[in-house]
């Protein structure tokens, strides 16, 4: 996914429109992209080549995803595995033990964007797991 730089799209926009190369893609294009890694990669961790373009795309989405976006956000686990972005927790609290079902977002993300793409918090799910007590 790249954006077409705007000198060739000012001087060859018809030849673009014609292709149907588009001048920039939708947030639901760009999740997309992910979900065909996830496809490919299966529960395998991403390829060293790919992890570049999984930090990029998650930029993208940290800094334009909103409400009506279609779809869930895939992030990396720890292996680099890709996720659902609601079945990560972020690690809030590294001074506690971890518990073994916990699949943890990989630590290259910062908790602002991991909570703005859906992934929880440690501390929060062991504060519901006690008031529900």
């Amino acid at each position: 996914l790249y954006r077409i730089p705007e000198h060739l799209v000012t001087k060859k926009r018809l030849a673009f429109e014609y292709m149907n190369i588009q001048k920039q893609f939708s947030v639901d294009i760009v999740k997309k992209a992910l979900v065909q890694m996830k496809i490919d990669f299966g529960a395998e961790p991403v390829s060293d080549q790919c992890k570049q373009v999984v930090h990029q795309i998650v930029l993208i989405l940290a800094t334009s995803v909103d409400e009506n976006s279609d779809g869930t956000t895939l992030l990396p686990d720890t292996s680099f595995v890709l996720h659902e972005a609601q079945k990560l927790v972020y690690n809030d609290t590294p001074w506690c033990p971890a518990e073994q079902s916990l699949i943890f977002v990989h630590s290259s993300i910062s908790r602002m964007i991991a909570e703005k793409l859906g992934v929880r918090s440690v501390r929060n799910e062991r504060v519901e797991l006690y008031c529900t007590k």
